[in-house]
């Protein structure tokens, strides 16, 4: 893609498809733009739709148009929820290098999902909204 008045027109179509690297009962993906890179994040749901058991990030290479699975943000922070994406720096008070996701399929709470550690925990307060 390139910028041209400030809107975005297709100059290469990908060849591929980001798909998560495991088998998996359901996923929930979710697009974001972070740094002028394009990401896609797959909530992965195993076993049961109602519980993500593992997320995975994959960045698109340019200009190969490849998607690479990536086990770092650099730091930053994303807020995913069902119809609402939130981009922060890493000079918020959230921790860092995690993706914050709501999971509608079951109690509507908070979830943080720990790169580094490859965790996913509730939120401190875990509450509803």
């Amino acid at each position: 893609m390139q910028e041209i008045d400030s809107r975005l027109t297709i100059s290469a179509i990908s060849s591929s498809r980001a798909v998560p690297s495991i088998s998996c009962r359901h996923f929930k993906e979710y697009i974001a733009l972070l740094d002028g890179e394009i990401f896609v994040v797959f909530l992965i749901h195993e076993k049961r739709s109602e519980v993500v058991d593992r997320v995975e990030v994959f960045r698109l290479s340019f200009p190969d148009l490849k998607w690479i699975k990536v086990e770092s943000i650099n730091g930053k922070i994303l807020f995913l929820d069902q119809s609402y994406l939130n981009l922060e720096s890493a000079e918020s008070n959230s921790r860092k290098n995690c993706i914050y996701f709501t999971d509608h399929g079951s109690d509507h709470n908070w979830w943080i999902y720990e790169m580094e550690t490859d965790c996913i925990l509730p939120t401190p307060e875990h509450k509803k909204y």
